[in-house]
């Protein structure tokens, strides 16, 4: 929600002041209920770089954000707030719809561990990760790539990729090559020395 609530606004500063390098501001949840579930200081920072009060500011960045923020209805209407106040000295407060918020925990509650994911999709992907060298000792550096690989497979599944997990266990060279010639040097004469 602050997240949608920041885009909104950047898309409400560049549609009405849009000669105006876009400043850092802040949406932050007030320590008072009462103001909001969420405040911007967007129109203060603004206001000493246009010359123009910050009251002003937010009223016009009020009336805009109507245009930039998701309709009823729409997908991902949860994110519209039910009001947005302007309070002195210019902040914009934004109270959340607690109708959607209710219908948004029912959802979550239904689906759990599945709430939010992306459909399917057609195509596959393909993660190859851990593949350890198998002809020496693992240690503890080889959980990192191992964790992240499946970190990346259950992300992906999640957003709908059909995805083949795969690992090549590395260096099938020198050290097998080692260990068949000494086999066969060795193993070979012990085994016969044990028939006679």
């Amino acid at each position: 929600m602050r997240s949608q609530i920041k885009k909104a606004i950047i898309k409400a500063v560049l549609a009405k002041f849009s000669n105006v390098i876009l400043p850092d501001f802040s949406v932050e949840t007030p320590e008072n209920s009462r103001h909001g579930d969420y405040a911007s200081n967007i129109a203060m920072v603004l206001a000493k770089r246009i010359k123009r009060s910050p009251i002003e500011i937010a009223g016009i960045l009020k009336n805009e954000l109507q245009n930039h923020l998701p309709a009823k209805g729409e997908a991902r209407s949860e994110g519209r707030p039910a009001k947005i106040e302007v309070l002195p000295p210019g902040f914009i407060n934004f109270f959340i719809n607690r109708e959607n918020l209710c219908e948004n925990l029912k959802e979550i509650i239904k689906k759990k561990e599945k709430f939010g994911a992306f459909p399917k999709k057609k195509d596959s992907i393909i993660i190859e990760y851990s593949s350890p060298n198998i002809a020496k000792p693992m240690g503890v550096h080889h959980l990192r790539t191992t964790i992240i690989g499946q970190a990346l497979v259950n992300i992906y599944k999640f957003m709908g990729w059909k995805v083949l997990a795969m690992s090549f266990p590395g260096d099938w060279g020198t050290q097998f090559g080692a260990l068949i010639s000494a086999y066969k040097k060795w193993a070979i004469i012990k085994n016969l020395s044990k028939t006679r």
